[in-house]
C-alpha cells in the first residue's frame, strides 16, 4: 500500500523570528543547534508536518537572516514595524 502525503492547505505555521534579542546580545534565530541554525531547525521541524502554508516572519535582524533561510521553500514576510511590537 502506498501512503500519500496530503498537505492541509486549511492549516498554517506562522515562525515569528522578528524579535531583537537585545537581552542576549545577539540574534537568537541564527544560534547554533543540532548542525543547523535555531531558526533552520524550527524550520525543518514546521516542513516535516503536513500544514502549509510555512510563513517565517522577520524583523530584527532580517537582512542578516534572510540568506540563512532564503532557500527553505517558505514565505517569508517582513515586518518593518518589529521595534513597537505590531
Amino acid at each position: 500500500m502506498k501512503v500519500v502525503e496530503k498537505y492541509n492547505q486549511n492549516i498554517g505555521i506562522v515562525i515569528l523570528a522578528a524579535g531583537a534579542s537585545t537581552r542576549m546580545g545577539t540574534p537568537k534565530q541564527l544560534l547554533p543547534y543540532q548542525e543547523r541554525t535555531l531558526l533552520c531547525h524550527s524550520i525543518e521541524v514546521a516542513k516535516s508536518s503536513l500544514c502549509r502554508p510555512i510563513v517565517v516572519v522577520l524583523g530584527a535582524y532580517a537582512q542578516l537572516i534572510k540568506p540563512d533561510i532564503s532557500q527553505l521553500s517558505i514565505q517569508i514576510v517582513e515586518n518593518l514595524q518589529w521595534s513597537e511590537g505590531n
